[in-house]
């Protein structure tokens, strides 16, 4: 892309703060799963790379991941939906792909 490292910086760090807003734009605030880069890629929030595995190795860890996606969106509903305690959402994760569980407080909107 012929960009430098500063630049490169730059627009991650405008990426990063738009996404934090719209996660704080929420009416009940929101969730922020950082997954391993190194180990995951966007795709994996779908099963076509379960499907696309190359031989059983690949293929347990793209369902490895598929199930911590799993997990923690029934983390989420259980919580919202169904009022249960949910400690994966509060920071106790248990698996080493999980880097990071970042709650956003929803905006005070003025009145």
């Amino acid at each position: 892309m012929k960009l430098t490292r500063s630049r490169v910086n730059e627009i991650r760090k405008r990426l990063d703060s738009n996404r934090d807003r719209a996660l704080r734009a929420t009416g009940k605030g929101s969730y922020h799963v950082l997954l391993q880069s190194s180990s995951t890629t966007h795709m994996d929030f779908s099963d076509l790379q379960i499907l696309g595995a190359r031989d059983g190795t690949e293929t347990e860890t793209r369902e490895h991941v598929m199930s911590i996606v799993r997990n923690y969106t029934r983390a989420f509903f259980d919580k919202y939906l169904k009022g249960t305690n949910t400690p994966v959402l509060d920071g106790n994760a248990t698996d080493p792909l999980v880097e990071r569980v970042e709650f956003f407080k929803p905006t005070q909107r003025p009145n």
